[in-house]
């Protein structure tokens, strides 16, 4: 599996987050991930990889979440941010009847940075998510960060579309791809027996080969979760060929051993996922990506 770096690895824990918060309490293994028709030479984020194992909450320790939401829901100041779902959606209908624009506490959810918890208020048919938060610096208004941490805030736009995604496309996996050009193997050669320096081969490839062709799977191509994808292949992409400097930290992150060419992978690294004995309650645990 093919996962996303940063910030684009948000919708990719948030959209699992949401969905396994209706699934039954299990101690087996969630199904196998799929594979897409014809492979992917770029992002591939597949849900049911996400969290493979769950646990059951034996030392009651999201009984205290519980009652923290119960709070935050009347009004108390909590270390984590808690939204109501459908509140959230319902706030939203209502600016967009008024013809109003979302400010921006509902455009990014509060400024919360991760979902850790969700939370299933069957009572109040109220479904809740949980996470820390931080006030919201949005100079760059594609990659809007925490004032404290700088790590990337979640928002709305994801939200809805990789709700849709899901709902529409429970199987498919969400990601895009970089595709090559049909006749890219011909004038590689060409380019190649016509140029007899490195230097020479180079700037005739940057002239002479095709435009690359964007494919992108499970998602439309016009959101700004396919914007983030595409971002995120496309830095991959420039760290891989050396013309960017690999983020400090990563180590060694090109590998060819899975393809002739060279690439970066990220993979998911969950613990088990902590479930409330009534499992309504769901804990996101561990480093989460590697």
């Amino acid at each position: 599996m093919r996962t996303l770096p940063n910030h684009s690895r948000i919708t990719f824990v948030f959209l699992a987050a949401v969905l396994l918060a209706f699934a039954p309490l299990a101690q087996a293994q969630i199904g196998p991930p799929v594979e897409i028709g014809g492979g992917a030479g770029g992002i591939y984020i597949d849900a049911s990889g996400t969290v493979r194992y769950r646990q059951a909450d034996a030392n009651k320790e999201l009984d205290a979440i519980r009652e923290r939401a119960q709070k935050a829901v009347k009004g108390a100041k909590d270390e984590l941010c808690f939204i109501s779902l459908p509140h959230l959606f319902a706030q939203v209908r209502q600016a967009v009847a008024d013809g109003k624009p979302l400010d921006d506490h509902l455009r990014y959810l509060g400024g919360m940075t991760s979902v850790q918890y969700v939370i299933v208020d069957a009572a109040n048919k109220d479904l809740l998510i949980a996470g820390p938060f931080e006030p919201v610096d949005a100079r760059n208004p594609t990659e809007p960060v925490g004032q404290r941490t700088s790590r990337p805030v979640l928002q709305l736009d994801d939200l809805v579309v990789a709700l849709r995604s899901a709902q529409q496309n429970q199987a498919q996996p969400i990601g895009c791809s970089i595709d090559q050009p049909a006749d890219l193997p011909a004038k590689w050669a060409q380019i190649m027996h016509d140029n007899t320096t490195h230097a020479s081969h180079m700037a005739a490839l940057s002239k002479g080969l095709s435009p690359q062709e964007v494919r992108f799977f499970g998602t439309a191509d016009n959101t700004r979760l396919a914007f983030v994808c595409i971002a995120a292949d496309f830095k991959l992409k420039r760290i891989s060929l050396g013309l960017d400097a690999a983020p400090a930290g990563v180590g060694s992150a090109v590998d060819s051993s899975r393809y002739a060419a060279f690439r970066l992978w990220f993979e998911c690294c969950y613990d088990p996922l902590l479930v409330s004995a009534d499992s309504d309650i769901y804990e996101h645990r561990g480093q989460r990506l590697q």
